[in-house]
């Protein structure tokens, strides 16, 4: 993503490729906290699928797609803030 979209050496190109190594590392912790905080098995995922109005596969899908989905905020926040 970072060599394809937001390319170059401008501070927002910088600011972008932070924004998303800082965003997915920040999806990573929080994916595993949650895991922690209901427990790994199905039970905990059916709880996290549950919030989204599904059941288990929703939880585990959710569960996944919280570091893509916070790499790409994160990083395109820095990207708008620091573009000239």
């Amino acid at each position: 993503m970072n060599k394809s979209i937001f390319n170059g050496d401008t501070e927002a190109a910088h600011a972008d490729r932070i924004g998303i190594y800082s965003g997915a590392a920040i999806g990573t912790v929080a994916s595993v906290a949650t895991l922690v905080t209901v427990g790994a098995g199905p039970a905990g995922l059916a709880a996290i699928g549950a919030t989204v109005g599904g059941g288990m596969a929703a939880g585990a899908i959710a569960v996944l797609a919280a570091p893509v989905v916070a790499a790409g905020a994160v990083g395109g926040a820095f990207y708008l803030f620091f573009k000239e």
